[in-house]
Parts: structure tokens; sequence; C-alpha cells
């Protein structure tokens, strides 16, 4: 994982739950790093853990922590040294869904060890969509959940998302059904 995945799960605690449960979160997951770097890749376990400590400390499923977590990623990416490159394009939500991918390829620009996710979007209508989400890891579906969810709220919207297919035997990847809430500003989501 790139370490600005980590430095996002510090920077979330510790705004939100101060310093000190920062630390309790890393003992109890056997990090010793308590500041990562953005630009560095660490290994997918040191993740893992941490998620698992804050589930334990917070007394939250993991599930639940990623999808908080995947909200709030959008607008920590924003303020990062890399954010115009990871700028959500798109002057729609649509639009910020369809170019994931090409925000990834710039990324990997400045960290050629990424291995990020991959996105495909499909019209199912004018208010729904299906999102295809591939990727190598386990687990960070919930964290999707959130990301829609963050940022549908960057463009003051709302919607409602629904893990509809998830990867497993016999499916090579994961999809979220999305439908854009009735009284979201039509001209926010269309592409």
């Amino acid at each position: 994982m790139y370490g600005m995945v980590n430095d996002a799960v510090r920077t979330f605690i510790v705004d939100n739950h101060g310093e000190a449960a920062w630390t309790t979160i890393c003992d109890d997951a056997g990090v010793t790093t308590r500041e990562f770097e953005q630009l560095l890749t660490y290994d997918d376990d040191v993740t893992y853990r941490l998620v698992g400590a804050i589930s334990k400390h917070l007394g939250a499923d993991a599930s639940d922590v990623l999808e908080v977590f995947g909200k709030y990623w959008p607008e920590y990416a924003k303020g990062t040294a890399v954010g115009n490159m990871i700028k959500f394009g798109g002057e729609s939500f649509v639009d910020t869904l369809e170019s994931l991918d090409e925000m990834h390829q710039r990324v990997k620009l400045a960290m050629p060890d990424l291995r990020p996710p991959s996105f495909e979007l499909e019209a199912v209508d004018a208010d729904t969509y299906r999102l295809h989400y591939f990727s190598e890891r386990e687990g960070l579906a919930p964290m999707v959940v959130g990301l829609l969810h963050g940022l549908a709220a960057q463009h003051e919207i709302s919607v409602h998302v629904e893990h509809t297919q998830k990867k497993g035997d016999n499916e090579d990847h994961d999809v979220f059904g999305i439908r854009v809430m009735a009284g979201s500003a039509k001209a926010d989501v269309a592409a």
C-alpha cells in the first residue's frame, strides 16, 4: 500500500481521536512507524493491521472503519503534496468516477510501485450506475462504498450505494450499484 493511505489513516485518527489514540492503535497493531512517507510503498499488512487495531480501539467492525475512511479519503487527498496529480477530475460526479483510472495513472508517475485498483463505470439509466471494482487486494470493498459517498458529497449530491456483486469464488471483481438520490442537482450528475 502506498504511504498516502497510511498517512491518511493516521491523520484521520489524530484529528478525530487524538495523538494518544494513534499511539495506542500503532502499539496494538505492532506498527513501530508512527508517521508515513506519502510517496513510499509499505507492506499491505501494515494497513490491514492498523484497520484491525482501529476497529478494536473504536469497538466498530473493520468494514465500518473502512467505509468511514473511504468517505474521508477524497478530502484528505486534495490536501496532499501530490494533490494536483490526484485531483479527482471531472466537473460532475460521473466524470469523476469515469476518471478514477486516469487519476491512478497520473499518481503512478510519482509512485512507480503503485498497484492501484481499476474501475469501470456503466450507466444503467439517467440516475443509476454500476461501478465495477477490480483489485488484487482483499477486503477493501467497504472503502469503495465510503469513497463513493465522499466523492458525491464533493459534488454536493447524495447517492445510495449497494454492493451488488462481491469478489469471491465465482466472481473476479466487486460491483456497486449507485443511485443518485432525488433532489440532487441534475446538472451536477449528468456527464
